[in-house]
């Protein structure tokens, strides 16, 4: 279910996935991600989830994910100290990564080896769906 909406991202709270997703859109207004920014951490320190998915589908420029991780620098939120995992869904990964990982004031913030990344929906379903089996 949709639990916030804006012109940065729709956050959405999955209870069959245990997550929250963000279906991030194309929107540099700062005061609009930081509302974002804020709904994940309120939602997750009620309900304690454990995943955090970073959906970058709708998104069709190359360095997608740099405004989000960005901007949860800039409010001085560290996902890692949220959720148990984070996944990212970005038809770009496989440039997202190499730009990442040579931008230091990014790579720095945040360990990417941890994260997990996958170029298509089923991909991460089935990630979800596996760990999900073994946690049981």
């Amino acid at each position: 279910m949709i639990i916030f909406k804006n012109n940065a991202a729709d956050v959405q709270w999955s209870l069959e996935m245990n997550a929250i997703i963000c279906h991030w859109k194309d929107n540099t207004n700062f005061e609009e991600l930081k509302e974002v920014i804020l709904a994940v951490t309120e939602l997750q320190e009620v309900n304690q989830l454990d995943y955090y998915i970073s959906d970058r589908s709708s998104l069709d420029y190359l360095w997608s994910g740099y405004l989000e991780w960005y901007s949860f620098k800039l409010f001085q939120v560290q996902l890692s100290d949220y959720f148990k995992k984070i996944m990212v869904l970005d038809p770009n990964n496989s440039f997202n990564k190499n730009l990442l990982s040579n931008h230091e004031q990014i790579s720095t913030a945040y360990s990417h080896q941890k994260i997990k990344h996958f170029t298509k929906a089923t991909q991460l379903n089935n990630y979800i769906h596996k760990i999900s089996i073994e946690s049981m």
